[in-house]
């Protein structure tokens, strides 16, 4: 199964402690977050991976790039302006580096969750499912968005909630190229706001459960309380 990193964004709020680097390149105590993330993809035997990238995407190809790595598939794609999340993975879809009605998984390269991508993959493939999604329960939901389940599927999705406890998005996805056909979205869109939150009910999706460790460097608290939790095994 082919893997889609979200490497794009500006990371503003993270800006004044990682300012030289895009967000998921920020250093957790020698390396790079996205690094990380990748190294538990290839132990996971997930090894074709396209990094979507606008800000500073140099700096992520050239690490990537290195001898390190020769032995895996990763592909590079660099939006000219900013796409957003959804916008990202169809232009991925667009450029025909995922085949037609090909499932594939979309990670966020600014979150670290551990979960059985064999156990989510399986899932998504016997329930034949259009789109799965990774949630995890939360105590503090506020940061993101909330899903509403019942037994089988996702019954809603409310980006950024005002509720303190709940399952939450946790930012990973399995989803087939033809999810977004028939619905009009703009080139540039959010997957979360403009995809996810009106249309999730009409998508019948799926979800997968995690019930470990989850973190999002996307603000300096959490950025420093990786610092803390993370440790690179590569």
């Amino acid at each position: 199964m082919k893997i889609i990193i979200l490497a794009g964004g500006f990371g503003t709020r993270l800006r004044n402690v990682v300012p030289d680097v895009p967000k998921p390149m920020a250093n957790i105590s020698g390396t790079p977050f996205l690094e990380i993330v990748i190294q538990k993809l290839l132990k996971n035997g997930l090894t074709d991976i396209i990094f979507s990238l606008h800000y500073k995407p140099n700096i992520i190809v050239d690490y990537f790039s290195s001898s390190k790595y020769k032995s895996n598939n990763f592909e590079f794609l660099i939006e000219k302006k900013p796409l957003g999340t959804g916008g990202a993975i169809k232009n991925v879809i667009n450029n025909k580096l995922i085949s037609d009605d090909e499932s594939f998984m979309v990670l966020n390269g600014d979150t670290y969750v551990e979960f059985s991508f064999k156990n989510m993959i399986i899932k998504h493939k016997n329930e034949n499912a259009k789109l799965t999604m990774l949630l995890r329960k939360n105590t503090n939901s506020k940061r993101y968005g909330i899903v509403n389940v019942d037994d089988e599927k996702v019954i809603s999705y409310n980006e950024k909630s005002n509720s303190e406890e709940g399952f939450i998005n946790a930012g990973v996805y399995i989803m087939k190229s033809s999810v977004f056909k028939n619905y009009k979205l703009n080139k540039c869109f959010s997957l979360e706001k403009d995809f996810l939150e009106p249309y999730i009910s009409k998508i019948n999706a799926n979800y997968f459960i995690s019930k470990d460790y989850f973190i999002d460097i996307g603000i300096k608290e959490d950025y420093l309380k990786a610092q803390k939790e993370l440790v690179f095994t590569g």
